[in-house]
C-alpha cells in the first residue's frame, strides 16, 4: 500500500508530492524508534566507572523508499526535475510529513544521493535519505490560547486537557500592556520552574513578545514594540532565570503566571513536540 509524502518550508501548507506534478508515492520508510543519545561523563583515575553529567538527543535519519511514476518517459523526466528542485538541500531545513504518522512533521534536509532503480520507461524506485538535525517531531496542529491580563494573572495551558506530545513544547508568548503606566513584564511557568522577565518597561499600549530564539538554542528572545518602534534582543530585553527558557511540560496542564501589567491581553501559541 502506498502513502503520500508531504514536503515544504511551511508546516501549515505542505506540498502533496503524490499529485500530478511529482508522481511520488511512499512504499516504505524507516525512522529512529529512539534517536541516539550523546552523553557526557566524568571519570576519576582511582575509581571504577564514570559519572554521567548530561544527555542530549543526536540527529537521526529518515529513509523513505518511494516510487516516482510518469505517464511516459518524458513525463517521468519532468517529474524528476520538479522533485529535485523541491528537495534541493540549498533551500535549508524543510518540513516532511508522512501519511503513516500524519499528526506530526520533522525538520529535515536531504543528505545522500538517491540512486534510482528504473522500472520500465515511466517509473523509478529509490530511497530518499533525510537528516533530522532537530531530532524531535512537531505537531501539525498549532495550539493557540488568549485572554485578558489583570495584575498578576494565573493561566492554565492548555485551557482544557493537557499539553500533548512527549517532549517539552516551546511557546511564543505575546502580551499587550493596556494599563496607564509602563511596566516590567514577567512570565513564570510554575509547573516547570522556568521564569523570564524583560529588562525594560513596556509602555502603555506597547507589546512584548517572547519566544525561543531557535528551536535548538536554550535561550529566549524578547521583543518590545511601542510608538511604532521595535526593540528586539535575546540579551538586553529578556532574562531567563533558568537555562531552559519558558517550556511547556507534556502530559500535564501547565500553570503560567504573567505579571507586571495592571491590565492587558495575552496570546500563547505552541506546537506539541514528540520524541520520535
Amino acid at each position: 500500500m502506498s502513502h503520500a509524502f508531504h514536503f515544504g518550508s511551511d508546516p501549515s501548507s505542505l506540498t502533496d508530492c503524490s499529485g500530478s506534478t511529482y508522481g511520488l508515492n511512499v512504499l516504505d520508510w524507516d525512522v529512529a524508534v529512539m534517536p541516539a543519545a550523546r552523553v557526557r561523563s566524568a571519570t576519576a583515575g582511582h575509581l571504577s566507572g564514570a559519572w554521567p553529567q548530561c544527555g542530549q538527543m543526536e540527529p537521526h535519519e529518515l529513509n523513505v523508499t518511494v516510487q516516482i511514476t510518469g505517464d511516459d518517459s518524458d513525463d517521468l523526466r519532468d517529474k524528476l526535475d520538479a522533485l529535485k528542485f523541491l528537495l534541493d538541500p540549498r533551500n535549508g531545513e524543510q518540513c516532511i510529513k508522512l501519511d503513516a504518522m500524519n499528526d506530526r512533521f520533522w525538520y529535515v534536509m536531504p543528505v545522500k544521493p538517491a540512486l534510482g532503480n528504473v522500472r520500465g520507461a515511466r517509473s523509478i524506485k529509490t530511497t530518499l535519505v533525510f537528516n533530522a538535525f532537530d531530532p524531535f517531531a512537531y505537531s501539525t496542529t498549532e495550539t493557540n490560547q488568549n485572554g485578558a491580563l489583570s495584575g498578576s494573572t494565573n493561566i492554565t495551558v492548555p485551557a482544557a486537557g493537557t499539553v500533548a506530545g512527549t517532549e517539552y513544547a516551546l511557546p511564543t508568548i505575546e502580551c499587550q500592556n493596556t494599563g496607564s503606566t509602563a511596566s516590567i513584564f514577567t512570565v513564570e511557568n510554575t509547573t516547570t520552574g522556568d521564569k523570564s522577565s524583560a529588562d525594560v518597561p513596556t509602555p502603555n499600549n506597547g507589546e512584548v513578545r517572547v519566544r525561543w530564539a531557535q528551536r535548538r538554542q536554550p535561550w529566549m528572545e524578547g521583543q518590545i514594540t511601542a510608538f511604532g518602534i521595535t526593540w528586539s534582543s535575546s540579551n538586553a530585553y529578556l532574562n531567563s532565570d533558568t537555562n531552559n527558557g519558558i517550556r511547556l511540560q507534556p502530559g500535564v496542564a501547565n500553570s503560567l503566571t504573567i505579571s507586571g501589567f495592571t491590565t492587558g491581553t495575552y496570546d500563547i501559541t505552541y506546537r506539541a513536540r514528540y520524541i520520535p
